[in-house]
């Protein structure tokens, strides 16, 4: 198992037939991504080593260290950190003066977490023909 920055777990099982790496938002017991290795032949297999995760330090990868059931060789597998479809909701007054400072407010719905002193960036873009 390993633990991102922002909550996210990766848990690794050594899963010949099943998938191999689950990542887990912190909190709660269903993954929203699973990783299987696939098997270089069809009488090997591919599984994930003791301890053999780990996260880049920014979040972005996560680092997986496999063996092949016909060989001693390992292999580092390296699985890109997925993004998650997010909504915004944003309230806004129907007007405001121009060079005026402005309140929005709203909430950001996604289906994992964001750990604690995460950052999130919204961009506003001008609606055709607005």
């Amino acid at each position: 198992m390993a633990i991102a920055p922002d909550g996210t777990i990766a848990a690794g099982v050594d899963g010949a037939s099943s998938p191999d790496v689950h990542l887990f938002a912190q909190g709660d017991f269903t993954a929203f991504k699973t990783w299987d290795f696939p098997a270089p032949s069809p009488y090997a297999a591919t599984t994930l080593q003791s301890a053999g995760l780990a996260w880049a330090p920014d979040a972005s990868r996560i680092f997986a260290v496999t063996k092949d059931s016909n060989s001693s060789s390992l292999t580092l597998q390296v699985l890109n950190h997925p993004q998650v479809p997010t909504t915004v909701t944003v309230q806004a007054p129907a007007s405001s003066p121009r060079n005026q400072n402005l309140t929005l407010t709203g909430k950001l719905d996604a289906p994992v977490g964001f750990g604690t002193g995460s950052t999130v960036d919204l961009a506003a873009r001008r609606p055709p023909g607005g």
